[in-house]
């Protein structure tokens, strides 16, 4: 495939955004490309057009965004008729409590809801909400897992153990040597952290207990 466009819009880019890239999948290991992320032209259903007319089959949805495909008719037709109302005001609508009532109806579990504009604020929130109930501090986050920008998301554990398949070279499983995974987030946000291999059901358990 080509890339040619792409890596033109990347250096034009460079002069203006940082790191070239907004937001994680526009960073360079996330594209069939590996020397330049893809700047996306359209994309409809399942498929993404770049701007060098290349097509790929997209799994990533937006980081599960578009569950329902790009420009879906109906969604599509639904963004305009609001659009036409009203867009954005910082105050209250009566269509977020409808929303709200359709999501409780289809989540059982759901008792109320908060909206948000990004994950990192819906996990932040989360997080926050969990400590005021609780009154503990410490939280656990399974090896590996994104869970948005915030500095408590940004520890796992080394690359080099990732490297070596998980948790081996990098402490035990009930203590694995945790690391600071990009610069500018104190060492003191590990303290309240524990890491935990992901689908190890028994070591969680035993951390939990503890």
């Amino acid at each position: 495939m080509i890339y040619k466009k792409s890596k033109s819009l990347l250096e034009e880019a460079l002069k203006y955004v940082a790191g070239g890239v907004n937001g994680r999948l526009g960073t360079f290991n996330h594209y069939a490309s590996g020397d330049t992320p893809l700047y996306i032209k359209n994309a409809k259903g399942s498929k993404i057009f770049d701007v060098d007319g290349n097509e790929f089959i997209d799994y990533q949805a937006a980081l599960g965004a578009i569950v329902l495909g790009y420009s879906h008719d109906s969604v599509n037709q639904a963004v305009k008729d609001q659009i036409d109302q009203v867009s954005v005001t910082g105050m209250n609508s009566e269509l977020e409590t409808e929303v709200a009532k359709k999501i409780i109806n289809d989540v059982p579990c759901a008792e109320q809801v908060i909206f948000s504009n990004t994950g990192t604020e819906a996990t932040s929130m989360c997080l926050r909400i969990a400590r005021a109930h609780s009154g503990k501090n410490k939280i656990i986050k399974f090896e590996g897992v994104y869970h948005g920008w915030a500095d408590w998301g940004r520890v796992d554990i080394s690359n080099e153990a990732l490297a070596l398949g998980g948790l081996s070279g990098g402490g035990s499983r009930l203590s694995p040597i945790k690391t600071i995974m990009e610069a500018g987030i104190p060492e003191s946000v590990m303290n309240d952290l524990i890491i935990v291999p992901w689908n190890d059901p028994h070591t969680f358990e035993e951390v939990v207990k503890r």
